[in-house]
């Protein structure tokens, strides 16, 4: 008797079913496992399995790979697993869990044959993509940041340096009217900081428009210097600092909202 099988049916109908029996033992026990790392013990499983059942070998040395080899990496790679005790619990459990989803897959697969099929692909096909999609987008967000965020800001007055984070502002279009120098914002526990150190006499008032529309002024100074790091250090002579009434920027995170043209 022959049997057709198709090898992109296998690897994903047992994709599936990997990635199940691991979420399941992740469940009830206890490891630092992560859905990625469930897809990837998953997908080491499937691949493991299909290479094992088309390379030519006795058949009882296929099972001895199957049985031990395929599951003990699916054990270690999915529920990230280091010490062997752990493991050697992990790995029983894990072939009871095997047992218990085997026969309801079976079950399944007897009373609904193709759908079945197709339903192990869709989803196994649909945690591929979901994970591709979370970690691109992870990557994109992390990528945006490191380019048009955060930095680290010196200023410096009267001989002492003040150290705090800051971020660039694309929409912060702020400038000295009569001069045409961009303006940088700072926080009101920032500028606590440094009180001390400046002058009253030197502050000016200029117009801004908030984000409700609302026109008012902004307490502006200047100061010796500046020095922003991040990708490149930029050193900036004489800035122009404005005060805000906000305690912090971004829930407490940056203290300095800074220009775009100066960075």
């Amino acid at each position: 008797m022959q049997y057709e099988v198709y090898l992109d049916v296998l690897f994903l109908e047992n994709m599936m079913m990997d990635f199940l029996i691991l979420l399941a033992v992740k469940k009830v026990f206890p490891c630092s496992a992560t859905y990625g790392s469930l897809l990837a013990g998953s997908f080491t499983g499937s691949l493991l399995t299909c290479a094992i059942l088309f390379f030519p070998c006795p058949v009882w040395v296929r099972y001895i790979l199957l049985f031990f080899l395929v599951n003990s990496c699916m054990t270690v790679i999915g529920l990230k697993l280091r010490t062997f005790p752990v493991f050697l619990k992990a790995w029983i459990l894990l072939y009871l869990t095997s047992f218990l989803l085997g026969g309801i897959m079976s079950w399944l697969h007897l009373y609904f044959g193709n759908f079945f099929r197709m339903a192990s692909a869709l989803f196994a096909l649909g945690i591929c993509g979901f994970f591709l999609l979370y970690h691109g987008l992870l990557f994109l967000k992390k990528l945006w940041k490191f380019q048009n965020h955060s930095r680290d800001v010196i200023l410096s007055v009267n001989g002492k340096s003040f150290h705090f984070k800051a971020f660039i502002d694309s929409g912060n279009h702020l400038a000295d009217p009569l001069t045409g120098k961009p303006v940088h914002i700072i926080s009101k526990s920032a500028y606590q900081k440094m009180e001390s150190q400046i002058s009253h006499g030197g502050f000016r008032y200029i117009p801004y428009q908030t984000i409700q529309k609302t026109n008012s002024v902004l307490p502006v100074f200047s100061i010796q210097q500046m020095k922003i790091t991040g990708n490149s250090e930029i050193l900036i002579r004489s800035p122009l600092i404005g005060i805000s009434e906000q305690k912090n920027f971004g829930n407490g995170t940056y203290e300095m909202i800074l220009h775009p043209k100066d960075c």
